[in-house]
């Protein structure tokens, strides 16, 4: 998707009493709190609570570059500042450190590229062909 497209699009948060219309662009992270979840807005200081699980939000907004980390947070990819291979932490660009699980790291980067070609006009064909580039590059490596 395009930047243009995707700095257009919305979704409906039922917050328990109203349906409210969202900037998908302005999210920054998405985080479970026992059957709702806090979603971070660019220029709101405290975050929007809506009534839905964590995994409904990801099924809604994977293809506007959210991102699970960890079992309890959903993040922008494209508020990304850095990632960590060593301590397999994301700093984001409002200097917030998260953990990423594990087993989550290396798709991380995998989308993180994905997102940067894709912001250049330079998708490879398929995953496969992508998780090759990056093991070229030392990027990506097989789970141990």
């Amino acid at each position: 998707m395009n930047n243009s497209n995707r700095s257009n699009s919305k979704a409906l948060i039922y917050d328990g009493t109203t349906y409210r219309s969202v900037n998908i662009s302005k999210i920054k992270k998405c985080e479970s709190d026992k059957g709702y979840v806090d979603i971070s807005l660019e220029g709101f200081e405290k975050p929007m609570t809506c009534i839905c699980t964590l995994t409904n939000c990801e099924e809604l907004l994977k293809c506007f570059g959210i991102f699970c980390i960890n079992r309890g947070i959903l993040i922008n990819l494209h508020d990304i500042d850095s990632l960590d291979r060593k301590t397999k932490k994301v700093t984001l660009t409002n200097k917030e450190t998260l953990d990423v699980a594990p087993d989550r790291f290396n798709e991380l980067v995998v989308a993180m590229v994905m997102i940067h070609q894709c912001s250049i006009g330079n998708l490879p064909e398929n995953i496969q062909e992508m998780i090759d580039i990056l093991r070229k590059k030392n990027l990506y490596r097989d789970k141990v």
